[in-house]
């Protein structure tokens, strides 16, 4: 995070919590279930496979697979990672990879049958979690996508990317206070901006599947701000106030819009 940002998250910070009361005694509408965004096609960069190396004798598809998953060839990495047998040593990463892979190519369905294979014969770990959560949110269920995403948290309270996931799920949700809360938590955890961009990337999903859904657009403005990024800061709280002026964040987005004054060209 900048120099030049800090001041305006802390300045964030303050004017929140001047809000918590009022927030605190506010429904936050969500919207209907029909029409809420997917998120969760992107893979956050944390190590979503387990290494090579700790599976013995790893067949060649799996070696081959997962050079097609780094390389962005989805469908080869698929159709390799899919013909591994279940008596074959590496059918575990074979099959946990292939539910990354599904993922990333925008099939949530495919990617949580693989993931529960692998779930349903292996002990519990955070990483697994944190696939299957994105791989939920991907299908729209976010209620199960944010309990999963949780338990990854439990197992792992230092995993920032899922940090970062749970907050666009609480947006996804119609829970923007609940959201920034942990949003701010993981800027905590991610001083250096290192995972920031997928978060912006997994907004920017939203917005593209919900224009009209207001919390993106707060949200947007909460992490173009974490960024120093002044220009798209108006641009989103100048969207939020003007889809949801009785929102529940209206109040620290008002504030906010006047303490950065007239639009400026970045």
């Amino acid at each position: 995070m900048s120099s030049k940002a800090l001041p305006l998250i802390v300045g964030m910070a303050v004017l929140l919590a001047g809000a918590v009361f009022v927030l605190g005694r506010t429904i936050i509408r969500a919207p209907e279930v029909a029409t809420l965004p997917r998120v969760g096609t992107a893979v956050d960069a944390r190590g979503d496979a387990p290494a090579v190396g700790q599976v013995a004798d790893s067949s060649p598809a799996l070696i081959e697979g997962l050079q097609a998953l780094n390389e962005s060839r989805l469908d080869d990495a698929r159709s390799l990672l899919a013909r591994i047998p279940e008596d074959d040593p590496s059918f575990l990463p074979a099959r946990f990879n292939l539910g990354i892979a599904h993922e990333r190519a925008g099939d949530g369905e495919a990617a949580i049958a693989a993931l529960l294979q692998v779930g349903a014969r292996q002990d519990e770990s955070a990483e697994f979690y944190a696939a299957l959560g994105r791989a939920y949110s991907l299908t729209g269920r976010y209620e199960l996508a944010e309990r999963t995403a949780m338990r990854t948290i439990e197992l792992d309270a230092q995993h920032v990317p899922v940090r970062y996931h749970v907050a666009c799920i609480r947006v996804a949700r119609g829970r923007l206070v609940d959201a920034i809360a942990a949003y701010r938590r993981a800027l905590t955890l991610d001083p250096a901006g290192v995972h920031l961009g997928q978060a912006i990337v997994d907004l920017e999903h939203l917005h593209v599947a919900g224009p009209e859904h207001p919390d993106t657009h707060y949200a947007l403005a909460f992490l173009a701000n974490a960024s120093g990024r002044r220009a798209d800061e108006i641009v989103e709280l100048d969207h939020y106030l003007e889809l949801d002026p009785q929102g529940p964040a209206v109040a620290v987005a008002e504030a906010r819009r006047k303490a950065l004054g007239a639009p400026v060209t970045q």
